[in-house]
């Protein structure tokens, strides 16, 4: 982290913004970067693809690296986080098992239909 660093004066807000929030906070809590949203369907967490607002490359279905955004309703913060909020059941951990099992192709019963999960939970 950078915190004392300055950065550019210049008439593009928007880079000066976009560098200080990459320098400032973890990959995880900056929206430019998530590429997928975990939601609860049907009594199972599901992932959606979504495209990261503000970025500047398309999104890619299969990409190596996806960076997940989750609620609390399917994560407990660092206190857990393979349990819900305030429940016993296991949503990532019963997820991560779908998606190794069945991989993230289309009709996998751990992916969801793009954008389905923007809409289905709060931001957290």
């Amino acid at each position: 982290m950078t915190a004392m660093e300055a950065y550019p004066r210049n008439t593009d807000a928007s880079r000066s913004s976009n560098e200080r929030d990459s320098n400032t906070h973890a990959i995880g809590f900056t929206e430019r970067y998530k590429t997928h949203r975990l939601c609860i369907q049907n009594g199972v967490a599901v992932a959606a693809m979504k495209t990261p607002s503000g970025a500047e490359w398309p999104a890619e279905p299969f990409a190596p690296v996806w960076v997940v955004g989750a609620p609390p309703e399917i994560v407990k913060g660092h206190d857990g986080f393979l349990f819900a909020k305030e429940s016993s059941k296991p949503y990532l951990l019963d997820w991560l098992v779908e998606l190794h099992t069945f991989g993230p192709g289309e009709g996998s019963p751990a992916m969801g239909k793009p954008g389905v999960c923007d809409l289905a939970v709060s931001q957290p």
